[in-house]
């Protein structure tokens, strides 16, 4: 799944004209979008997936050739294997993760680390939040994606109609300075893209993506949970 977003979204070939300045920006966007999906979009559809993984197999309890080559019999018989190049070997995890371990920001890899301490240190105290987690762990699991993915659809559709204000230069960032500053480093950013016309297309593009990814996982999850 990662791979694939790699390929598809987060490689995606820029427009041809960008500036230099335009380019380091969509580069560093990618990468949050990179490190968003990985923490919250990817664990999203692996949940969809297992949700419906009972009723898929239910649908499909007979005989089931696999490419061709394999079946399964209801009493649990020899499966032969022919679709084994699909499954990912060590060397092409290690290299998706170390790849991806890259583009993560450092400030979400300091919250994990983090994280990962206050559980070991409430654990040698006798207190483990484990247990109590994983009990209500579909419901929070609900919570967070119901609360989540409407954010982040509305964060990008904001960034399209901020871009048409900068383009119709409706917004002058002068008049802005009271804000604070990564608000501020947030309009330059999307400023700098409506300069010009490949830089509002890429982010466009980009946003539009985005929106149609989080969008499919929402209505996933409300159908299926």
């Amino acid at each position: 799944m990662l791979k694939t977003y790699i390929r598809y979204v987060h490689n995606r070939p820029f427009e041809a004209g960008l500036s230099p300045k335009q380019l380091e920006y969509r580069r560093l966007f990618r990468n949050r979008q990179l490190a968003l999906f990985c923490f919250l979009g990817a664990p999203a559809t692996l949940l969809v997936l297992k949700q419906s993984a009972i009723p898929m197999k239910e649908m499909f309890n007979q005989n089931l050739t696999l490419g061709g080559g394999s079946q399964v019999e209801n009493g649990g018989s020899q499966v032969e294997n022919t679709n084994s190049k699909f499954i990912p070997s060590n060397s092409t995890l290690f290299f998706i993760l170390s790849n991806l371990n890259k583009k993560i920001p450092n400030s979400i890899k300091i919250i994990f680390k983090m994280l990962i301490l206050i559980i070991f240190l409430l654990k040698l105290w006798g207190f483990s939040l484990l247990p109590l987690f994983f009990l209500n762990f579909a419901y929070i699991l609900k919570i967070v994606y119901y609360t989540v993915c409407p954010l982040i659809i509305g964060y990008h559709l904001f960034n399209l109609y901020l871009l048409h204000k900068f383009n119709t230069k409706k917004i002058d960032l002068k008049k802005c300075e009271i804000l604070p500053e990564f608000v501020l480093n947030w309009l330059k950013g999307i400023e700098l893209m409506s300069s010009s016309a490949p830089g509002i297309k890429e982010l466009k593009t980009d946003s539009y993506i985005e929106i149609t990814i989080y969008l499919i996982i929402l209505i996933l999850i409300i159908l299926i949970t």
